[in-house]
């Protein structure tokens, strides 16, 4: 579908175009490819799909109520979406928007038809001990990221963008990065951003260019 296509990374107000190291001169706390975990990649804050500021700032209401950013208010949707899960080792949720509208949205799960972990209490890469983001055949699972783009209109998907939210059994935060196979799932999809939360908790994205 694309003949060239290009993640370019962000953290914070910097940005660094993917493989190659050069600053876009946008700020300061660049970082470059490579640097997250295996199989992934990894980068920070850029402006909402309504183009808000750079930073996506909390929205204060006339009387001061505050009000979350557009990528806050997505990823929360995305946590709530992550609650429909059926994995027993991590929770996804995912949600697909277009000009601040919903495209469709996405769990990780067993695929239809097939008993969902949850209900079995079995999972092979948990009883093997399998690190995360190892050995994906031996799972039965649905990444969310793959069921809400499974679930989406092609042409809406177009220049969207897909928020990623994830929790460990123990309720804390998982990192959401795209694995690899989701990876080139959103860039064939035409998924302009991904936006998610690294282990810490913190906001990164990844943004898509491509050229058809």
């Amino acid at each position: 579908m694309k003949d060239n296509v290009q993640a370019v990374e962000l953290l914070e107000d910097r940005e660094t175009v993917a493989g190659t190291g050069r600053d876009a001169g946008v700020g300061a706390g660049s970082v470059s490819a490579g640097s997250v975990s295996a199989g992934a990649v990894s980068a920070g804050v850029v402006a909402a799909d309504g183009g808000a500021g750079m930073s996506d700032p909390v929205v204060r209401g006339p009387v001061g109520r505050k009000r979350p950013g557009w990528d806050e208010y997505f990823l929360e949707l995305a946590a709530v979406i992550a609650g429909r899960s059926t994995c027993l080792r991590r929770n996804y949720g995912a949600v697909i928007v277009r000009d601040n509208i919903i495209v469709s949205t996405g769990y990780n799960g067993a695929a239809r038809g097939e008993p969902n972990c949850v209900d079995s209490g079995v999972c092979v890469r948990q009883q093997m001990n399998v690190p995360a983001g190892e050995r994906y055949e031996l799972c039965v699972a649905v990444h969310a990221e793959q069921n809400a783009i499974i679930a989406g209109d092609p042409i809406q998907m177009r220049g969207a963008t897909i928020y990623i939210a994830g929790n460990e059994a123990d309720g804390s935060v998982a990192a959401s990065v795209p694995c690899l196979l989701c990876h080139r799932m959103i860039q064939n999809a035409m998924i302009r951003r991904a936006v998610f939360r690294d282990g810490d908790g913190v906001k990164r994205n990844i943004r898509f260019e491509t050229s058809e």
